[in-house]
C-alpha cells in the first residue's frame, strides 16, 4: 500500500495543533482501540520518565487491567528509577548483561547509533574475508559510497574515518541488549510513550502506521502526535508527580528566561530537561550547542559518585583495546575523541571536567603510545 507522505505530514501537523484536552481524548480512544483489538493482551512500558508517567496517568484513569512493565537496566537516573518502582504492582524485568559487560565485550556507544553501527560493521567487513556483507558501511567511512547515479553519497561519514582504528570497541547494540531484549520476553503487546517530534525515525513510524500498528510489529504509541510542551502542560495542569530530577514545570520567555507570566504554551523543567541512560554517550557532543549543558556535567552536579564511576578506571586488554576496570573508563574515551575529532579550538565533547583524572589519563595515553604498534587495529586504508 502506497503512503501519501505529504498528506500524512499535514495530518500530523493538524493533530499536533489540537488543544491538550482534545489530544487526551484522542489518546484515550487510541488506547481503548488497541486494548480492544488485542483483547487486553497488552502492557504499558514505563521508564519512570516524565512522558511515560503522563501516559501511565492517562491509562490509570481508565481503570483498565493493563500491566505496567519497567526495564530495570541500572542506567536510569536514580529518582526516575524510584518513580517507576513506586508504581503499584509494577512488573520489573532486567537485562541479561550489565552495562559494564556490554562496554567490555561489545563496545562503547559513541557519537550516535548510526555512526557506532557503521564503525562496528565496517570493522567486521575488514575482519571478514567475505567483505560484501558490510562493504557499504566501510565505504561510508572511507567516503567512497556512491548514490545510484554514481555521485558521492550524502550519507558518507568520512569525518569519523579515524574511529576505525580507535583503541576501544565501538557498538550500537547497548540499547538492544539493555532495553529491547528484556521486553521481548513479555508476551503481551507494548504501549509506549514516544512522540513523533522526538526523532525522524519516530516520525516516520507514525507516518506509516499512525498511533496503533496491528501489522508486523504490533504496538501502540498513543502520544505520538503530542509535543514536549503538551506533556509539560499536562503535568502542570494535573499536578502529576514526576521524578525529582525534573524539578517543577515553569513558564519561560522565548529566551528560556523564567517569567511570572503564565505562558501556557512554553514551559521548561526547572531541573533536567530530559532523562535517559545516565551513562549514554550518544549525542553528548551536541549537548552544549545553543548554550546547553553537557549531560555528564549535570551528572557530576547531581550525583558525583556516579560521575566518578563513569569516568574513572579502565585498562587495555590483551588485544590492546580499552575496556572498563574499576570504573567505566569513559574519561579516556572522551579525551581520545577530543584529541582526534576536535575542530580548531573547540573540543568535540565540551563541558566535561576531566581535571580530576589528569594523571590517570596521562598514564593511559603513555601506555597507548607504547602498545601502538602491537594493539589490535583495523586497516583503514582498504
Amino acid at each position: 500500500m502506497d503512503i501519501d507522505f505529504e498528506q500524512r505530514n499535514k495530518d500530523l501537523k493538524e493533530l499536533q495543533s489540537m488543544t491538550l484536552e482534545q489530544k487526551v481524548q484522542r489518546s484515550v480512544s487510541k488506547i481503548l482501540e488497541f486494548y480492544s483489538k488485542t483483547k487486553g493482551n497488552c502492557y504499558l512500558s514505563c521508564s519512570g520518565g516524565a512522558d511515560s508517567m503522563v501516559l501511565y496517568d492517562i491509562i490509570n484513569k481508565l481503570n483498565l487491567p493493563i500491566k505496567v512493565v519497567f526495564d530495570d537496566t541500572g542506567l536510569e537516573e536514580p529518582t526516575v528509577r524510584a518513580t517507576a518502582l513506586a508504581i503499584q504492582d509494577v512488573c520489573v524485568v532486567r537485562p541479561e548483561k550489565s552495562f559494564y559487560q556490554v562496554l567490555t565485550e561489545i563496545g562503547y556507544p559513541i557519537i550516535s547509533k548510526e555512526v557506532s553501527e557503521c564503525i562496528a560493521q565496517a570493522r567486521k567487513c575488514i575482519e571478514n574475508p567475505n567483505r560484501e556483507i558490510y562493504i557499504y558501511r566501510l565505504e561510508k567511512l572511507l567516503g567512497t559510497a556512491k548514490q545510484k547515479d554514481g555521485s558521492k553519497s550524502t550519507f558518507n561519514l568520512e569525518r569519523y574515518r579515524c574511529l576505525l582504528n580507535a583503541p576501544f570497541r565501538i557498538s550500537n547494540q547497548c540499547c538492544n541488549i539493555m532495553k529491547k531484549q528484556p521486553l521481548k520476553k513479555i508476551k503481551e503487546y507494548p504501549i509506549i510513550g514516544t512522540m513523533a517530534e522526538e526523532s525522524a525515525i519516530r516520525k516516520l513510524g507514525w507516518l506509516k502506521t499512525g498511533c496503533n500498528s496491528f501489522e508486523n510489529k504490533i504496538m501502540s504509541r498513543p502520544l505520538s502526535f503530542w509535543t514536549k510542551q503538551d506533556t509539560m502542560s499536562y503535568i502542570k495542569e494535573t499536578g502529576l508527580k514526576i521524578a525529582d530530577c525534573y524539578g517543577e514545570v515553569i513558564p519561560v520567555s522565548k529566551d528560556n528566561v523564567p517569567t511570572f507570566d503564565e505562558i501556557k504554551d512554553h514551559y521548561i523543567f526547572s531541573g533536567v530537561q530530559r532523562t535517559g541512560c545516565i551513562f549514554c554517550m550518544f549525542g553528548c557532543h551536541l549537548d552544549t550547542l545553543k548554550g546547553g549543558i553537557n549531560r555528564f556535567a549535570i551528572l557530576k552536579q547531581n550525583n558525583p559518585q556516579l560521575f566518578d564511576y563513569c569516568m574513572r578506571g579502565g585498562k587495555f586488554d590483551e588485544q590492546g583495546l580499552w575496556i572498563p576496570h574499576n570504573g567505566l573508563g569513559m574519561a579516556f574515551v572522551i579525551e581520545w575523541l577530543n584529541r582526534n575529532l576536535k575542530k580548531g579550538k573547540r573540543q568535540f565533547i565540551e563541558g566535561v571536567d576531566l581535571s580530576a583524572y589528569k594523571i590517570e589519563l596521562k598514564l593511559a595515553f603513555d601506555e597507548l603510545n607504547k602498545i601502538e604498534k602491537t594493539r589490535k587495529k583495523w586497516d583503514n586504508e582498504n
